[in-house]
């Protein structure tokens, strides 16, 4: 498959789309894959978005409820930690609510990048255990970081 420009186009900006054998040369322009409707249809049954079974009303969905501590972990700390899984980039978090003091870590959470430059012997360990690789400064508010506080002690218990 390939793509080329439509040089019939007056602005350029058409686009083809080719399919063909690029070892013999075979090529064929306008096939069935030009047609945007067989194309999404294709794209539609090959990723299985169509179901036999007739779709369930919004009505009857469970109400979603949202744990900012929990969306604060999945969205800025999965990337580099875990809890109870092992360290990966940074260290794994379970139990660090019993083995940290409270106020460092809600300082922490929220200036790492400040409390290593003032040179904490803690943020200092953990720079050198992870190979000088400093936790980023997420500027999480007082909220967050009391709600991830909550979250690492819910989970870690």
């Amino acid at each position: 498959m390939s793509y080329s420009r439509n040089t019939t186009s007056t602005d350029g900006h058409g686009t083809v789309l080719m399919l063909g054998d690029e070892p013999t040369g075979q090529w064929m322009q306008n096939s069935a894959e030009d047609n945007p409707r067989f194309l999404a249809s294709t794209i539609e049954t090959f990723l299985g978005w169509r179901s036999e079974q007739p779709a369930t009303s919004y009505a009857e969905a469970q109400p979603l409820t949202l744990d900012r501590g929990r969306y604060v972990f999945r969205t800025r700390c999965l990337g580099c930690h875990t809890i109870g899984k092992g360290d990966v980039v940074g260290p794994d978090l379970a139990g660090v609510t019993a083995r940290r003091d409270s106020a460092w870590l809600a300082r922490y959470l929220a200036e790492p990048d400040r409390v290593l430059a003032a040179g904490d012997p803690i943020a200092a360990a953990l720079f050198a255990k992870y190979h000088q690789i400093p936790m980023p400064n997420l500027k999480l508010d007082s909220e967050d970081v009391a709600a991830l506080l909550s979250y690492l002690e819910a989970q870690s218990s």
